[in-house]
């Protein structure tokens, strides 16, 4: 599951195995995310990953199955709109 949230004004993306509440910390999370690519039913992902005390670069995909044609469309419409300058 994937939750985006703001952390001292700064979004944030968490992926977690379980639903939301579970008390299991989250398998990754990618500080200032934004949406670089959306085809079909995968969204693409990228941000920063601290990852053994050192940040990094990293890209996730989600994969949302049974996305309806138009909904793609307009997701992929919103990534190609939105501002990708950095903050």
């Amino acid at each position: 599951m994937l939750r985006l949230q703001f952390v001292e004004g700064r979004p944030q993306l968490g992926l977690w195995q379980a639903c939301p509440g579970d008390k299991a910390p989250p398998l990754g999370i990618l500080w200032r995310p934004e949406v670089v690519a959306c085809a079909s039913d995968t969204i693409s992902f990228a941000g920063t990953e601290q990852s053994a005390g050192r940040w990094c670069y990293q890209v996730w995909f989600c994969e949302v199955h049974n996305l309806p044609q138009a909904l793609s469309l307009q997701r992929l419409q919103n990534a190609v709109d939105a501002n990708h300058e950095p903050n």
